[in-house]
């Protein structure tokens, strides 16, 4: 039964709530389609006994972890919001009073699978080949940054240790326990690519995967100037750009310098905006995850969701138009 048939609906359905048009302007623009074909070419084949409890849709298991991303929440605040929260049981199109919902350990379940299989990077590939076949090019041209994430420093394990993945940075003279982003955007701020590092590793050190050689050109701050990261763009065949940095013996940089890293600044700063979206507006500011290959897992999600989130508008004319 749908959420719509349910009497204390209707009210609900009149509110202008932004969650709501948050979640159906989502729920337009997201492949499900693509996706759940994916997902079901991993799934093996059970057959179904009598009396066993019938398997849930893979498109809602598919709705409930985006929600648990979106809104950045666990397994059990996921499943007990769908019971509590109106515009949840219209996103998954269920009626709590009818139709099975799936609980906290599916959510886990089925997160597990997509980390097992090694789905999260396909998802991404999906999302951006969905993108190019609305009519949303993606140019040749790479921005690169990277960023921190905090990570959990507690001891309360079976190993009484912090997560021996995980590394200790200096920011702002302080030192913090965190992990690391690495990005590769287009020129329109589209991610391509995500490498997940611990916080030690130099943002220089990751260029060589973030970068393909079908690549033109490339754009990143003055973490990236450095000659090694010089001779491999050369040998790709790729132009690449940095902002310069003051040397130790420079009281400040020549006009000239500041001038170009000026210029620099105004198309780099597209790579700004996935991290606003992760950080700010979901508020993935720190990962509740041990292992950075769950990390990898969640921001690789995190990713393919932000670039639909910034693409909205785009997609969603695409299919009104179709």
């Amino acid at each position: 039964m749908a959420f719509s048939s349910n009497r204390s609906a209707n009210r609900i359905l009149n509110k202008n709530l932004k969650a709501m048009q948050f979640l159906e302007q989502m729920n337009i623009v997201v492949p499900w389609k693509e996706l759940v074909s994916m997902i079901e070419k991993h799934i093996p084949e059970v057959r179904e006994e009598i009396g066993w409890r019938p398997r849930i849709e893979i498109i809602k298991k598919l709705k409930m972890y985006f929600l648990s991303s979106w809104f950045n929440l666990s397994d059990i605040q996921t499943e007990e919001g769908i019971y509590d929260r109106a515009s949840f049981q219209r996103f998954m199109d269920i009626d709590v009073t009818t139709d099975q919902i799936p609980d906290s350990s599916t959510l886990c379940n089925f997160r597990i699978f997509l980390h097992t299989n090694k789905l999260w990077d396909k998802i991404l590939s999906i999302v951006n080949e969905y993108m190019q076949q609305s009519w949303i090019t993606l140019t040749k041209g790479r921005i690169i940054d990277a960023t921190i994430i905090k990570a959990p420093s507690s001891t309360k394990n079976e190993e009484k240790k912090r997560d021996p993945e995980m590394s200790s940075t200096k920011k702002n003279n302080n030192f913090y326990f965190w992990a690391k982003i690495h990005i590769a955007t287009d020129e329109k701020g589209i991610i391509t690519e995500l490498r997940t590092t611990t916080a030690k590793v130099h943002d220089s050190q990751v260029y060589d995967d973030l970068i393909s050689d079908s690549d033109t050109r490339s754009l990143g701050d003055s973490a990236y100037e450095w000659q090694a990261i010089q001779d491999i763009a050369n040998a790709k065949w790729i132009c690449h750009v940095a902002i310069i940095k003051r040397k130790r013996w420079q009281k400040e940089l020549p006009i000239h310098a500041r001038l170009r890293n000026t210029l620099l600044s105004m198309p780099r700063k597209v790579v700004e905006f996935p991290f606003g979206v992760i950080k700010d507006i979901r508020w993935h500011r720190q990962t509740k995850y041990r292992w950075l290959a769950k990390l990898h897992t969640q921001r690789c999600v995190l990713a393919s969701l932000c670039n639909l989130y910034r693409m909205r508008w785009t997609l969603m004319n695409v299919s009104f138009s179709l």
